[in-house]
C-alpha cells in the first residue's frame, strides 16, 4: 500500500507499508518537524484504484508566552461565491487572566471574514468561529489571512490559508461495480480535470431510471472532499449484489448521467 504526506517537511511517511495477509491494519513510526503554528497534514493511503486518508494536526511546542492562538483547520478551501469556516482557539498558562481581542488582517480584496465572538473574556481561554465568504469573481489561488489575539500589551498571531478552488472540477464519471469480500457494490470511478476540494454527493435509486420517487440511499450530502490528480472509486455499501438499481453522482457543479447498474461494467 502506497502512503503519501501532503507536507513531508513536517510529517514524513514511508513510501509504502505492508499489511500482512489476514490482517486489516499496520502501523509505522514517524518523527514530526517543529512548526511555528498549528499545521494540518493529510496522510493518504493508496491501494490499487482505492484511496483513503486522514489528517494529523501538528502543534508548535509550548512557548514562553502567557497565551497562544491556533486555528483549525489551517487551510480552508472555498469555491467562488461560497462560504466556509474555521475555529480560532486561544489557550492560556496558569495564573494568566486577561480579556483577549481577536482581529483579522491581510484579508484579500472582496473576501469577508467575521469573528464570532471577537472578544474572548478573561481569563482568556476560549474559541471563536471565523466565517469566510468568497466573492463569485475571485480568482482561484491560495491566500494568507492573519488572525491575531491581543491583551493590549502582547499579541500573538496565526496564519489561516484560504484556498479558492475552481468552480468547475471538470469531473468525469464511469459507473461500475465495485468488488469486495465476494460481493458487488454500486460504484463509480471519478476523475477531475481541475484538482481541488469540491462538495460530493451520491444518490441511489431502485430501478434503472433514477426515478426521484424511488430513492433508496444517499451518502456524501455535499461534504467537501479533496480530489487530486488520480481517479477515485466510491460505492454504496447497503445494497450488495442488487442489480436493478441506478444512481446519480455529484462533484461540485458536475453530475453524472443516470448510471444503470443492470448493464454497468466492473470497476
Amino acid at each position: 500500500m502506497q502512503l503519501k504526506s501532503s507536507d513531508t517537511g513536517v510529517v514524513p511517511t514511508p513510501e509504502t507499508v505492508t499489511i500482512p495477509a489476514g490482517q486489516t491494519s499496520s502501523s509505522f513510526v514517524t518523527s514530526t518537524s517543529q512548526v511555528t503554528s498549528s499545521t494540518t497534514v493529510a496522510i493518504s493511503a493508496l491501494y490499487g484504484d482505492t484511496v483513503a486518508g486522514t489528517s494529523l494536526l501538528v502543534s508548535p511546542a509550548v512557548a514562553k508566552y502567557q497565551f497562544s492562538i491556533t486555528v483549525q483547520p489551517t487551510t480552508v478551501t472555498i469555491a467562488p461565491g461560497q462560504s466556509g469556516s474555521a475555529t480560532v482557539t486561544t489557550r492560556i498558562k496558569s495564573g494568566y487572566s486577561h480579556t483577549l481581542q481577536l482581529t483579522v488582517s491581510k484579508v484579500p480584496v472582496g473576501v469577508s471574514v467575521t469573528l464570532t465572538p471577537s472578544v474572548i473574556p478573561a481569563p482568556g481561554a476560549g474559541t471563536s468561529n471565523a466565517e469566510l465568504t468568497v466573492p463569485g469573481s475571485m480568482a482561484p489561488g491560495t491566500y494568507s489571512i492573519r488572525l491575531t489575539a491581543s491583551d493590549g500589551t502582547t499579541s500573538r498571531s496565526v496564519t489561516l490559508k484560504l484556498q479558492v478552488s475552481s468552480s468547475d472540477p471538470g469531473a468525469t464519471f464511469q459507473g461500475c461495480w465495485y468488488q469486495q469480500n465476494g460481493h458487488h457494490y454500486q460504484g463509480v470511478r471519478i476523475s477531475v480535470t481541475n484538482p481541488g476540494t469540491y462538495p460530493f454527493d451520491a444518490v441511489l435509486y431502485r430501478g434503472a431510471t433514477c426515478d426521484p420517487n424511488q430513492k433508496a440511499d444517499e451518502f456524501g450530502y455535499g461534504t467537501p472532499l479533496n480530489f487530486g490528480g488520480f481517479d477515485y472509486i466510491f460505492w454504496f455499501a447497503d445494497f450488495a449484489d442488487q442489480t436493478d438499481m441506478s444512481a446519480f453522482w455529484y462533484v461540485g457543479n458536475d453530475r453524472s448521467q443516470c448510471v444503470n447498474y443492470t448493464v454497468a461494467p466492473s470497476c
